[in-house]
């Protein structure tokens, strides 16, 4: 009935895997400033469209059992949420919200 590995004991994460995951996330951002440019989302549809896009990717490759692909999908879902949060704030820049 079900997956059970969360019966699993969870191992702690290590300071170099925190490093390394922030380094990927990292590179991925530059990614995909050098793919998509700098242009904020217009809307939150937009933002919902872009995250959904990514989050329904991640879920094929959780069902492909693929590590590595869960790996980039992850990241492209990190890079798209982080960019809500930058569009959402450049708008509240824009307005001159404090």
């Amino acid at each position: 009935m079900g997956d059970k590995n969360w019966l699993q004991k969870r191992e702690p994460i290590s300071a170099s895997s925190v490093s390394k995951a922030r380094h990927y996330f990292e590179a991925m951002l530059e990614i995909g400033l050098k793919r998509h440019g700098d242009g904020e989302f217009v809307s939150t549809m937009e933002m919902l469209g872009a995250v959904t896009e990514e989050f329904h990717e991640f879920v094929r490759a959780i069902h492909a059992k693929d590590q590595s692909l869960i790996k980039e999908e992850a990241l492209d879902i990190m890079v798209s949420a982080f960019w809500v949060v930058a569009s959402l704030e450049n708008w509240k820049d824009r307005r001159g919200d404090a």
